[in-house]
């Protein structure tokens, strides 16, 4: 028999809970259980403190958002909210990935004395409601990352002054087909900062290729990849597959074949009720990535 490698999770005596071939894992068909061990803290501190979809009523926890009649349109609005509040978090907890987002947001390469100086936020994000209200809009239709200094001063783009200044950020989009969802607002420069991608099906080079066409042949289409156009996962590629993890729950979650709680309830030999209890209190600790192997 030949051996196989598998993608694991094992509990505390070590016994193996959950398991997949890696193969299968790594053609985008992932075991539910499998990501949920790893990453569904951290979706449901998303969804529950940075989007509140997620809701605690009636002593459960209830998924609170609008599903349209094509469930897949709802799950890529949801997974939009999410990968900002990922790349927030993540420029906040890491001033190098912070440097490159920045940078990107600014047009130009930040010293690293600068950039501690700013830490991003989400415009659509309820703890920027709660700090900074009036950079609080859920459909802004330029930004939904910009970045806030101590003295709550924005970021500004290379060249900018505070008199008359074009403010730097980030629109994210995330989508399994971007040429319908966006492209046509690319081609009409609709962004006056830079769109980054999340391509779950790996149409970003196409993209890229057909806006490289459209601008060798029309001299008023000045969109420049890697600038205006840009790949989320060559930027930070750890986002980029955190999101990917993130919509594999969020369409679990849609579709009934997860709850809430589950999201929180991870260890398969634990007292879940005392799992759900501790995020009233210290909260939970992120599920330790050693806990997933790779064995034969």
């Amino acid at each position: 028999m030949d051996n196989t490698m598998i993608v694991a999770v094992i509990n505390g005596n070590g016994k193996i809970i959950h398991s997949q071939p890696l193969e299968m894992f790594l053609r985008g068909n992932r075991s539910i259980p499998i990501i949920n061990y790893y990453t569904g803290q951290k979706l449901f501190d998303i969804l529950f403190d940075e989007l509140g979809i997620i809701r605690y009523e009636d002593n459960k926890f209830a998924l609170k958002t609008i599903i349209e009649m094509n469930v897949n349109n709802s799950v890529m609005k949801i997974a939009g909210k999410v990968a900002e509040a990922v790349i927030v978090r993540r420029c906040n907890n890491d001033n190098e990935i912070n440097k490159k987002w920045l940078s990107l947001a600014r047009r130009q390469t930040i010293r690293s004395k600068t950039v501690e100086k700013f830490h991003a936020i989400g415009t659509g994000l309820l703890s920027t409601k709660q700090k900074f209200p009036t950079r609080y809009d859920v459909s802004n239709p330029q930004r939904d990352i910009m970045w806030i200094d101590n003295d709550r001063k924005t970021a500004l783009v290379k060249g900018s002054s505070y008199c008359a200044g074009l403010e730097a950020g980030l629109q994210i989009k995330v989508s399994k087909d971007g040429k319908a969802y966006f492209f046509n607002d690319l081609v009409k420069m609709k962004y006056e900062i830079p769109v980054v991608y999340f391509d779950i099906c790996n149409d970003f080079d196409s993209i890229a290729n057909d806006l490289y066409k459209l601008r060798n042949r029309n001299a008023g289409i000045s969109i420049n990849i890697g600038e205006d156009f840009v790949s989320a996962r060559a930027v930070d590629y750890n986002a980029y597959q955190e999101v990917l993890y993130h919509i594999d729950l969020i369409d679990a979650l849609i579709n009934g074949k997860i709850t809430p709680e589950q999201l929180i309830d991870t260890a398969a030999s634990s007292d879940s009720s005392s799992l759900k209890n501790a995020i009233f209190s210290a909260g939970l600790s992120q599920i330790d990535f050693n806990n997933i192997i790779l064995g034969s």
